[in-house]
């Protein structure tokens, strides 16, 4: 095998891996919308948005400091079942961001 062929394998697999953890982060931001509309009383879940994951870091966007200290009553219930859901994931820190209007964009 030449060095260039072994450079192809390298950089196939890169890509994959590369790839591989753009779906779980899309997974995981898709489950963690399911689970602030699970939580977050009927008239209220639109109020906050997962809007990304990388690296074990959770970032939710929320539409008040009410909202904000709301669902961090529900943090390590988001951990534990995220966890269950997603075995090979970890999940260092959720941040919370308030920011009304990127989240009515987002909606």
């Amino acid at each position: 095998m030449g060095m260039s062929s072994m450079k192809q394998l390298v950089r196939r697999q890169i890509q994959r891996k590369q790839f591989g953890t753009a779906i779980t982060s899309s997974q995981i931001v898709g489950w963690g919308n399911e689970f602030l509309r699970d939580v977050l009383p009927f008239d209220k879940d639109a109020d906050a948005r997962v809007i990304s994951y990388k690296d074990g870091f959770l970032k939710i966007v929320t539409k008040s400091g009410s909202t904000t200290q709301y669902l961090k009553e529900f943090e390590e219930e988001l951990r534990n079942r995220m966890m269950e859901k997603f075995q090979d994931t970890k999940l260092e820190k959720v941040i919370f961001q308030i920011n009304r209007a990127l989240l009515e964009e987002l909606l």
